[in-house]
């Protein structure tokens, strides 16, 4: 520590009304340093700049709000949006994860796995027996007249195969359920659809935004993800 002398001044040092810290000026010291204007101004009593600062003014303070205000208006908006895409997306791929554990659970129980989606509902039910919902914003939904189904799917859908649905805009194209709003499709023991080889099922999810993502499941297995971005499927 340190014992102050009459030449030593303390001073407080406030900012917006706070007190952040106490300078401490050796007067005898400053009095050799006239240029030094912050110690002279300490020592000599004249106040100090710190005392004296000033914080915003209402009137800027309102600038700063309005500024925010127009930010937030903007964004706002496009952030909501930008969360129901992704929902839309974290859906399909929920979706196709489903469809690969029942896969992979078929194969190690030796076993057929089945999973069964509900267009009323807007639910789906896993083969381990877990119901899931979909997000409020998203559905299963047919393709509209005006759009075109992903190549494959088209593809597909022009074949002559037993359970080969031929309209390529069907929500679902699996195999019907319990009632006309069921769905389900079966993985035999081999990790495969229950289907004629080459058959290709589907199904549509969209969002109030009008925006789509198609889940494919092919006869050997295979799931794929796709999504329509300004009228093509990636």
């Amino acid at each position: 520590g340190f014992i102050l002398t009459p030449a030593w001044r303390v001073e407080p040092i406030i900012f917006r009304d706070n007190l952040i810290g106490i300078l401490v000026v050796d007067c005898d010291r400053y009095s050799h340093f006239p240029t030094h204007e912050a110690g002279n101004q300490v020592c000599s009593g004249k106040g100090d700049t710190m005392r004296n600062a000033k914080g915003f003014s209402l009137l800027e303070l309102m600038i700063v709000l309005g500024i925010v205000m127009v930010v937030s208006a903007i964004s706002v908006p496009s952030l909501i949006k930008a969360n129901r895409g992704y929902q839309l997306q974290s859906s399909a791929r929920e979706i196709a994860q489903v469809l690969q554990a029942a896969k992979f659970k078929a194969i190690g129980s030796n076993a057929s796995k089945t999973i069964t989606f509900d267009t009323s509902a807007n639910s789906f039910v896993s083969s381990a027996g877990v119901t899931t919902t979909l997000p409020a914003n998203v559905k299963f939904e047919a393709l509209p007249g005006s759009m075109i189904a992903p190549a494959m799917i088209q593809t597909a859908s022009g074949n002559s195969l037993t359970g080969q649905k031929s309209n390529a805009k069907l929500a679902i194209s699996l195999a019907t359920g319990a009632t006309a709003n069921q769905f389900k499709v079966s993985f035999s023991s081999r990790g495969i659809p229950e289907v004629e080889p080459g058959v290709v099922n589907w199904l549509y999810l969209s969002n109030q935004d009008g925006e789509r993502v198609a889940v494919v499941l092919t006869s050997a297995g295979g799931v794929e993800v796709k999504q329509l971005r300004n009228g093509v499927w990636e």
